[in-house]
């Protein structure tokens, strides 16, 4: 294997060697919004296999950029059941057996982490820790993105029984909030 079979694979992008179908190259796939933007960057046709690959990364991050999708090589991984959440969760239930009610921001600064801060409905009241919770996942969301995912989205509005877990994120593909 040369250097140039070495090479390090980004992100949305596949090598393909069909030899009995005489196909190479890098093939691309950009999802956003449940949709699939592919590309095929031949090796014949770019000029060999590293202007392939040049190629296909340009395609790659130009699409993503018309798209709005934040350009990131980390892996996201949407959750099956809840149609491609995307953003830091909160949710709102007790922090303990006798501690009271909490709004709970959890998110994921980094591959294998997992981090989570709460904020107090008896000392900042229900509105105040809500406010709180969102604003800090808004940043949270821009520290690990760039920006805020799902910025324009309307929030829906309903009540919450004491031990529900309300989920006020982005549907990435119809850009509501779901709860």
């Amino acid at each position: 294997m040369g250097n140039e079979e070495q090479c390090i694979m980004a992100k949305s992008i596949s090598r393909i060697d069909q030899e009995e179908r005489k196909t190479h190259g890098f093939f691309v796939r950009v999802c956003f919004n449940k949709k699939i933007h592919s590309k095929f960057f031949s090796d014949k046709r770019c000029g060999g296999r590293h202007k392939a690959l040049m190629k296909a990364q340009a395609w790659r991050n130009e699409t993503e950029r018309k798209l709005g999708k934040p350009r990131t090589d980390r892996v996201i991984v949407a959750r099956e059941d809840t149609t491609s959440v995307r953003r830091a969760l909160v949710s709102r239930g007790r922090k303990a057996k006798n501690k009271g009610l909490v709004y709970e921001v959890t998110y994921s600064p980094e591959p294998n982490k997992i981090c989570r801060t709460s904020f107090s409905i008896k000392k900042y009241g229900e509105e105040g820790a809500k406010k709180m919770a969102l604003e800090f996942r808004k940043e949270k969301e821009k520290e690990m993105y760039g920006k805020i995912i799902g910025e324009k989205a309307k929030q829906k509005k309903r009540k919450a029984n004491d031990d529900e877990t309300v989920d006020f994120s982005v549907d990435a593909s119809s850009n509501e909030t779901i709860e």
